[in-house]
């Protein structure tokens, strides 16, 4: 493309000249070359080799605006050291050839095990937490909205549910499935399968039944714990679904002990701790398996961050989402109170915000989208000021969010990095004011420097080390790696690598397929990906398994699944397809969104599915995501109705802001989430109504009234209601015997 920001034809430049320089002589005359120091530089970057007498000069020609000297300075030495070994040793490989020197590869395999730690008294997760009861039996583990736990209270509870479990076969390694809605069951559940001396797989009952199913039956689940409103909506044909808030189950479990068990040869830590799910990219999801070991290494790790005595943590995150295991276990070994967020991260009627205020949470970690959204709103964001720490990852975090986050915060704000294969978290990186200030508002925050136990290397294609300031793949070795993939041997040999460290050693190490480069400092700075997995609002999502359900669609010639951003912090998901001759496209991308909403948990469905003559392909013959088209993400469906009632209209130019669109393209039938709408914009939605109509609407009821019709009604209903209470509230100081009467 065109563009003035950069030479047009070409940016970079080699020259040699072979030519040899010939030292001229006259009679009493001596000349030499001298070097002009007024050198305009014509390109990006041009390096000049000449052929003299002595050998090659080497001269780098560089634009200021792009490059400092000390970076040219690294570059001419890395070319230097490259020249010998290829003088030294021609019959090397390419793949072999090394950029770096014997010191700077010293300094970079310093720099990747600087945090190598040894933690006394190592034990398994649930065994840490009965050191917390032991420490603090009466102090409050567990809230969630009027009810709350001692951790005496919680301990109790996990003994007697372990103990069933055991009653019941379960044992070491064995897979229990944990399907159940956010409330004290879901911590409680957690922590009995762990005393059992088994690992949980969470199974999110907002998940599609087809993909439960398949968890189900990819894990060889043989039990399930679930609730009774759950088990009425669906059953695993080859799981048992045992409801942990019925009757008769409640009096089964009661009358077991409720002290701790003892035998200690089923609390190795070698044993499963969890299996988790991931977007796979064949299609379908995979389990990552972690073993204690490994959570106990990344629970040490975090201790900094998990605040006082006095801590309280949200609990936010779907147990299928990593990032649950800090915020619950990272809490409870620590002996710090844990507030359970409702379902939809609000409790009807009460905002986010309301709920950090009132239960005085003074720590939680989210994703930057997720915290974008908080911040968006202006009467959310002052219920916040009393966080005292905050913790951003599961994607890039702007610098402009960071900024936001540090005048939210009263203590400190971390981005954190790491994949689910590395237990949770890997690296973090300390935010501060000072820091933000020196960095454009373009970039993103670095993700930093490893964790305890953790070991960082950026290398090339061939694995080897790759420099300051050089991108490469990241790879993740220490304790913290994942045993492998559940039944997928082949996946586990070609993610879990043997890396060679030149010096001898080698270690197993992760391929992350993230594209890094580490900074002047030593911290990483992410860049992107090298494969088309992305991240969208925090969740990890294969694009290859959103094209694969495409193409079990026999309308479906071939597919390309993207994410567009379309503002700050907004990304959509959207799908294009290449449909066989004769086919209704219209007709059929609409019962392939169905399809998928199926399938596909509501974060991997794409906001719109656009039908195209051709996918355009690279010179390689791979599908050039790059090249398609921006989507409109929504056209006037045949049911179109133009908004006429004030709050219709109000409504529609609501979200018109919020999913950018014209006014003219939302109708009074359309769905917020067919619009390109996601749950985070559901809390924007919430908090502009608040704005606009002076009414709340709890995240419950804008999810189940996803039509502008259904909402603008609810908000009519209300609004009469509304006036009554506040009338009702000025009349609150009145004698009991009025106030009785109004009451009735």
């Amino acid at each position: 493309a065109r563009s003035q920001a950069h030479s047009p034809l070409f940016q970079l430049m080699f020259a040699m000249n072979t030519t040899p320089m010939v030292q001229a002589q006259m009679s009493k005359l001596e000349m030499q070359s001298v070097r002009s120091d007024e050198v305009a530089a014509k390109f990006d970057l041009s390096v000049n080799v000449l052929e003299g007498i002595a050998g090659l000069h080497v001269q780098f020609e560089y634009s200021l605006d792009l490059f400092e000297a000390p970076t040219i300075a690294r570059m001419a030495q890395h070319f230097s050291h490259l020249l010998a070994q290829i003088v030294q040793t021609p019959e090397q490989t390419m793949h072999s050839l090394q950029l770096i020197s014997f010191d700077e590869r010293k300094q970079l395999l310093q720099l990747g095990q600087q945090a190598k730690q040894d933690f006394a008294n190592e034990i398994a997760v649930h065994r840490m937490f009965e050191q917390s009861v032991q420490a603090q039996p009466d102090a409050i583990a567990l809230v969630f909205e009027e009810q709350q736990w001692s951790y005496r209270e919680l301990n109790q509870q996990a003994n007697r549910l372990a103990r069933d479990l055991r009653e019941r076969g379960i044992g070491r390694d064995s897979l229990v499935g944990i399907c159940v809605e956010r409330s004290m069951d879901m911590v409680l559940a957690l922590l009995g399968v762990l005393k059992a001396g088994a690992a949980y797989v969470p199974l999110d009952p907002a998940y599609p039944q087809a993909r439960l199913e398949y968890m189900v039956t990819d894990s060889g689940l043989s039990l399930v714990l679930s609730q009774t409103a759950i088990a009425e909506q669906m059953q695993f044909a080859s799981a048992q679904m045992v409801c942990m808030d019925d009757a008769a189950y409640l009096s089964r479990v009661s009358a077991f002990p409720a002290t701790d068990l003892d035998d200690v040869a089923e609390q190795s830590l070698d044993n499963l701790a969890y299996v988790i799910y991931t977007s796979g990219s064949t299609g379908k999801p995979k389990g990552v398996m972690l073993e204690h070991r490994s959570v106990v290494n990344f629970l040490h790790s975090i201790e900094d961050v998990m605040g006082d005595q006095d801590a309280v943590w949200l609990s936010l995150t779907s147990i299928s989402f990593d990032i649950s295991v800090l915020e619950i276990f990272g809490a409870l070994v620590y002996g710090k109170r844990l507030v359970i967020a409702p379902k939809q991260g609000v409790q009807s009627n009460t905002s986010l915000g309301s709920l950090i205020q009132q239960q005085g949470v003074s720590h939680m970690q989210c994703t930057p989208s997720f915290a974008a959204i908080l911040l968006d709103d202006q009467a959310e964001r002052s219920k916040m000021s009393g966080l005292r720490s905050i913790l951003v990852g599961g994607e890039a975090c702007p610098t402009a969010l960071a900024q936001e986050l540090c005048k939210v915060s009263s203590g400190e704000v971390f981005n954190m990095y790491g994949p689910t294969e590395a237990t949770v978290w890997a690296s973090k990186q300390k935010i501060s004011s000072a820091q933000l200030a020196a960095i454009s508002g373009s970039h993103e925050v670095a993700i930093g420097k490893p964790l305890a136990n953790y070991q960082l290397y950026v290398v090339d294609p061939a694995f080897n080390l790759l420099p300051y300031g050089v991108p490469g793949e990241l790879l993740i070795a220490g304790l913290g790696l994942a045993r492998g993939y559940l039944h997928r041997p082949e996946l586990t040999e070609e993610r879990f690598v043997k890396l060679a460290l030149g010096d001898g050693n080698s270690v197993r190490a992760y391929r992350t397929g993230d594209l890094v480069k580490y900074l002047a400092g030593g911290e990483l700075q992410f860049l992107g990906r090298i494969d088309e997995q992305i991240k969208i609002r925090g969740f990890r999502v294969e694009l290859g398994e959103i094209e694969a359900q495409l193409l079990l669609n026999p309308e479906v010639q071939s597919a390309a699944a993207v994410v567009q951003t379309v503002g700050p912090n907004d990304k959509r998901l959207l799908a294009f397809v290449v449909l066989h001759a004769g086919q209704d496209a219209a007709a059929v991308t609409s019962r392939l969104r169905q399809k998928l909403a199926h399938d596909l948990p509501d974060y991997m469905v794409p906001g719109a599915i656009t039908a195209l003559p051709a996918l355009p392909m690279t010179a390689n013959g791979k599908i050039d995501r790059n090249a398609l088209p921006q989507s409109d993400v929504i056209q006037l469906g045949k049911d179109y109705v133009a908004p006429s009632h004030p709050s219709e209209i109000a409504l529609v130019e609501i979200w018109a802001n919020l999913l950018k669109l014209e006014t003219g393209q939302i109708g009074v039938n359309d769905n917020f989430f067919d619009l390109g709408g996601h749950s985070l914009l559901l809390m924007r939605l919430t908090a502009e109504i608040r704005n606009r109509f002076q009414l709340e609407l709890s995240i419950r009821e804008a999810f189940e009234l996803a039509t502008l019709g259904q909402l603008a009604q609810r908000l009519e209903q209300k609004r009469p209601l509304q006036e009554d209470l506040a009338r009702f509230e000025k009349l609150r100081n009145v004698s009991p015997a009025t106030h009785q009467e109004i009451v009735l």
